[in-house]
């Protein structure tokens, strides 16, 4: 993934059932960020209440920041390793299931939109169809909270999309977190 200069690309690794490795990312402006910085952002997530309430089947095992810099091919890595374990010891959901948190631009069409899949739901916050039901509002506030002090560790002035093409020019301010209030699947292609 292309990562401009000033900018980062912030990446939680996750370990689940079975040794099953996951990981989620989110852009950011990036001012001056070191070790001790992504260090501190991995346990704001790692410590935040949102994931004291996620499944500790689910261990947030580090993080990695990939800063963008004038030569593509050269940015500058940063990666932390942690054990953090999720606080809920109830039933897991299934290892394929995930929160999923869509990413709001002010820029109309598909390289406006993003989503960030994040795993651990217990399957104590579900009904039967896969909705979060009354949990929504509390876990979209708990992982707004969550990622705002990731931002405020990385003291990164905004969240960005970076999945958008060199040639579009800056990435775009994410302005808005939305939790879907239906967990999403692991999608697979069947072909012939």
């Amino acid at each position: 993934m292309f990562v401009p200069p000033g900018y980062l690309n912030f990446q939680l690794l996750f370990r689940g059932p079975n040794n099953r490795p996951a990981l989620t990312a989110v852009g950011f402006v990036a001012e001056a960020v070191s070790t001790d910085d992504v260090a501190q952002a991995n346990d704001a997530f790692g410590l935040s209440e949102f994931w004291e309430n996620m499944d500790d089947s689910w261990v947030l095992t580090g993080s990695r920041a990939i800063i963008g810099t004038s030569d593509p091919s050269a940015p500058i890595v940063y990666e932390v390793s942690s054990t953090l374990a999720g606080g809920n010891s109830g039933t897991s959901a299934p290892p394929n299931c995930a929160l999923l948190l869509r990413k709001v631009t002010n820029r109309g069409g598909r390289k406006g939109r993003g989503r960030m899949y994040v795993p651990g739901i217990p399957a104590d916050y579900l009904t039967d169809g896969g909705s979060l039901g009354g949990a929504t509002t509390t876990l979209q506030t708990q992982l707004r909270a969550a990622l705002d002090d990731m931002q405020e560790a990385l003291e990164a002035p905004d969240a960005v999309l970076l999945h958008a093409d060199e040639a579009d020019g800056d990435p775009n301010v994410i302005t808005e977190f939305v939790l879907d209030g239906t967990i999403a699947t692991q999608r697979r292609r069947l072909r012939k």
